[in-house]
């Protein structure tokens, strides 16, 4: 009888708690509750994201015996570049003969590059351009897929130097005295898109498992000017002024 009294105490002594710790221990449920299925939100939208990418990444079109993906899913690249421009131009405008041997400083880039089932992040940096040795700007921008591939790059400098000939005498040009401008836009189609990969050459998104060529069709336009500086004109005022402009569109094809 004695034992069965005592049970009976403890659960009226636990049915009659405080209300305010049944709240608590209440909103600690519901605030767990809210927390994993946040977490369970992220983690099935991330699930889907990376199945999708996946899906993307393997969805290919290439015959599998000549191209195909490269192992594993994530891939990086160091890569170092170096670019300059060289111009040699000549012609006679009113009658008057004129010939200008120009060319820009050597600029070397140093690049790393993360990819990660076809998605990439890369950051580049320019030592000199970081030290202030020169002011001039590029910018490039690539796209390769299996039948249309596109390259577009444009870039203004102050640092061409040089000689200009013409009837007045020889003129000498340094850094600072003329502005280059210039845009490049080429654009390429395969015709072998099935056996021959064009990103396998310039991206490593594929690889060339075996060999093969294609034809290629391309168009391409140029397009610049060549003008002189305001700091040219306020420390040399009986320089030249100079203004060359080109433009240029080429249309041709290949085998690659």
């Amino acid at each position: 009888m004695l034992r069965r009294i005592s049970v009976l105490f403890l659960i009226c002594y636990l049915s009659w708690s405080p209300v305010g710790a049944q709240d608590v221990v209440t909103d600690s449920v519901i605030q767990s509750s809210a927390t994993d299925s946040t977490m369970l939100q992220k983690t099935s939208f991330l699930k889907r994201f990376q199945d999708k990418l996946t899906v993307r990444y393997n969805n290919s079109k290439y015959d599998s015996v000549y191209v195909m993906r490269p192992e594993g899913s994530l891939t990086l690249k160091v890569r170092m570049n170096q670019t300059g421009n060289t111009f040699h131009a000549k012609g006679t405008v009113d009658s008057v003969y004129s010939k200008a041997d120009l060319s820009t400083s050597n600029k070397t880039t140093f690049s790393i590059a993360a990819i990660y089932r076809g998605l990439g992040v890369g950051v580049a940096i320019n030592p000199a351009k970081w030290k202030g040795v020169y002011k001039d700007y590029e910018f490039n921008f690539n796209y390769y897929s299996r039948r249309f591939s596109l390259d577009l790059s444009y870039q203004r400098s102050e640092s061409l130097t040089g000689d200009i000939y013409g009837d007045e005498g020889e003129h000498r040009l340094e850094s600072g005295d003329v502005t280059l401008k210039v845009l490049n836009l080429v654009g390429y189609y395969t015709f072998n898109h099935r056996r021959f990969s064009y990103p396998a050459a310039f991206t490593q998104s594929w690889i060339q498992r075996r060999s093969a060529g294609s034809w290629l069709a391309g168009i391409s336009y140029q397009g610049g000017s060549i003008k002189t500086g305001d700091e040219l004109k306020n420390h040399k005022p009986d320089a030249p002024d100079i203004k060359i402009e080109i433009n240029h569109i080429g249309i041709g094809g290949g085998y690659g």
